[in-house]
């Protein structure tokens, strides 16, 4: 009996023991997972007492401050604590004195390479008096976020300044989105959502069928349009506006909804209305010009003309004043040519066609016989290659260039022009032509390319001083542009860069 008692107290102790060591077997296996977690944990883990000191702190957190471990533990937080979010420490601190939570704290410490570090901060006081911290790098996520608010804040000054917004359609529900500026363009509240049948009753009723079946057609069939329509605004007002949209769709290839961008353009109608009307007045001045102007002119030369005829009894001095009298009347003749020439480039309308430059250099050559023939001038002619452009326009360009290589050459020196290519891309190439002539100073380069602006007055050649006027005109419409080098008695050449066709 006395044994029983004995075995079973044994057997109690054993119990009790193996209890204990099992528990204790747990809680250093909890404590050795702990450990391991808060080592290895992607997040930042750190133990601070109520005293401001570091008590403990995992990898990620050394990691991202960029300190060793020794130089933390033990020492002060707040001296890492940015000055302007220090308060909000405190006032965290004192919240978890009285028994709150602390969740979404966003403070900034300084990393070891003196740079901010936004952290996102929970945190609990545990019973032993120790607050424990789990917290986030977010630097690169506010920085994004920075990013996106300079960004949108950029576009939203560019609508302004653009007059451009965007808008999106969902199908679906037939409701729109208007951005602050298609808001604006319109004269409605910014944030305003209409729907289509709203959006729609801005435009002039005459262009309300075309709009919605642009519409129609981009949700059936995902064809983009591109309009410019008036519309009337919230306040009545008229305005020129072009809209632009297009398809999109979900991942099954369905459009579930239109997406585009509206701009207003009363500014530039207005501008092509008024460049119109100015164009209107000066083909007005170009006809005036071409027959009030010139049949004058053509009863003077022909007064002249009878005048000469009968110039055998005229003194030296009367030979004199009639022949300066028919120069004078041919000048105005050329002078009036080349003004309508000029006003002409400004109001016609390009026919714009592939063209050849070495068969328009052929016909100028041809046209141009006589006067090359004169001055004995030598032609060498490189391959040409094709440019898109008005072939009569081109042509007034190359007898331009051309005439001048021919007129500015030394009294005692034959003219040497060459005229050849240079490619620069697939797209573009470069149409040259180099004299010998007297040259000029590259200072006054572009003073030739003004109306009436000579730069060899003094050396008596003849011009009316807008043949290169012209001549830049012309490569203005066409895309293209011109250069020149030159140097007194050296010789011009001037490039001009086209276009492929």
């Amino acid at each position: 009996m006395v044994d029983s008692r004995k075995f079973e107290r044994r057997s109690k102790s054993l119990q009790a023991l193996n209890y204990h060591l099992e528990q204790e077997l747990t809680a250093e296996t909890l404590a050795r997972e702990r450990d391991q977690f808060f080592s290895l944990s992607p997040d930042m883990f750190c133990i601070v007492d109520l005293n401001s000191h570091f008590f403990e702190i995992n990898n990620t957190f050394v990691e991202t401050l960029g300190y060793s471990r020794e130089e933390l533990i033990g020492t002060s937080y707040v001296r890492l604590i940015h000055p302007d979010d220090q308060q909000a420490a405190v006032d965290a601190v004192r919240s978890l004195t009285e028994g709150n939570a602390v969740s979404e704290l966003q403070i900034r410490l300084l990393g070891s390479d003196g740079k901010d570090i936004w952290l996102n901060i929970n945190a609990i006081l545990s019973v032993d008096g120790l607050i424990y911290v789990v917290a986030r790098d977010t630097t690169e996520q506010r920085q994004i976020e920075q990013r996106l608010r300079e960004n949108e804040a950029l576009l939203k000054m560019a609508e302004r300044v653009a007059m451009l917004g965007g808008w999106v359609l969902d199908l679906e529900t037939g409701q729109s989105t208007w951005s602050d500026a298609v808001c604006t363009i319109h004269d409605m509240p910014l944030g305003q959502a209409p729907d289509l049948e709203h959006a729609l009753s801005f435009y002039l009723p005459e262009d309300r069928e075309r709009v919605a079946n642009a519409v129609d057609v981009c949700s059936e069939k995902g064809m983009p349009f591109d309009e410019e329509l008036q519309i009337k605004t919230a306040k009545g007002r008229l305005r020129w506006v072009r809209t632009i949209g297009h398809p999109v769709k979900d991942k099954n290839g369905k459009i579930v909804r239109l997406q585009g961008a509206l701009q207003d353009i009363t500014a530039s109608r207005q501008a092509v209305e008024e460049l119109e009307r100015s164009n209107r007045e000066l083909q007005d001045f170009a006809f005036v010009a071409s027959h009030d102007l010139q049949e004058p002119l053509r009863k003077i030369q022909a007064f002249s003309d009878r005048l000469v005829s009968h110039s055998e009894d005229f003194g030296e001095k009367e030979k004199d004043y009639l022949q300066r009298m028919q120069s004078a009347a041919e000048r105005m003749q050329h002078l009036i040519e080349d003004l309508l020439s000029y006003s002409k480039i400004t109001t016609c309308t390009n026919h714009m066609v592939p063209c050849d430059i070495g068969t328009i250099f052929e016909i100028v050559l041809q046209d141009m016989e006589t006067s090359i023939d004169l001055e004995k001038a030598q032609i060498e002619v490189g391959e040409l290659l094709t440019t898109c452009g008005d072939a009569t326009q081109l042509r007034q360009v190359l007898q331009n260039l051309l005439s001048n290589a021919i007129k500015f050459h030394a009294e005692d020196q034959k003219s040497v022009i060459k005229v050849y290519s240079e490619e620069i891309t697939e797209k573009e190439w470069t149409l040259v032509i180099s004299d010998n002539g007297i040259g000029f100073d590259e200072r006054y380069a572009e003073k030739m390319f003004q109306p009436f602006q000579r730069l060899h007055q003094k050396y008596g050649y003849a011009g009316t001083g807008i043949g290169m006027a012209i001549v830049k005109k012309i490569l203005n419409r066409h895309g293209a542009s011109i250069s020149v080098n030159s140097a007194p008695g050296q010789g011009t050449t001037f490039r001009i860069r086209l276009k492929r066709s």
